[in-house]
């Protein structure tokens, strides 16, 4: 005699594996687009920062260099790498490494 307990988990877990599935398929990680991560400098040009940033656009990837994402957006992965694309980063007074 069959239980109807593993019948009745059947469909919901059928379903969750397809919802699961088509998320994936949808947040895709395409290199140099879904992957663009813009640093701003919420300083601006005042002299209370160490490093500024302007206009600083890179590319963020995996620790096995593939294209990293989270929720289809550009997000830093720790290990991992990014590639400047543009912009400037400005060190104004020197820093010592303890």
């Amino acid at each position: 005699m069959r239980s109807s307990y593993g019948n009745s988990l059947r469909l919901p877990l059928i379903t969750a594996l397809i919802l699961a599935g088509v998320h994936c398929r949808k947040s895709k990680c395409v290199d140099g687009k879904d992957n663009l991560l813009v640093i701003k400098d919420r300083l601006g040009d005042s002299k209370k920062g160490q490093i500024h940033f302007k206009n600083v656009k890179l590319l963020t990837y995996s620790s096995t260099k593939k294209p990293f994402c989270v929720d289809g957006k550009g997000a830093l992965h720790l290990p991992g790498f990014v590639k400047f694309i543009s912009g400037l980063v400005r060190q104004l007074n020197p820093a010592t490494m303890l």
